[in-house]
């Protein structure tokens, strides 16, 4: 994942496209090698070890 402060990973995982799907979806294992905590389910997320 690259950000406008940080790179994180790389991870190692599997990917699907999908022709009927136009958002990204991760799973819960990958957003936890990710370090990102979901803040609105809406989008708005922040890194575990960013300040609140």
């Amino acid at each position: 994942m690259v950000t406008e402060d940080r790179i994180v990973g790389p991870v190692k995982c599997d990917v699907m496209i999908s022709n009927l799907e136009y958002e990204v979806l991760i799973s819960d294992v990958l957003g936890s090698e990710l370090k990102i905590v979901i803040l609105d389910l809406k989008g708005k997320w922040r890194f575990s070890d960013e300040e609140k």
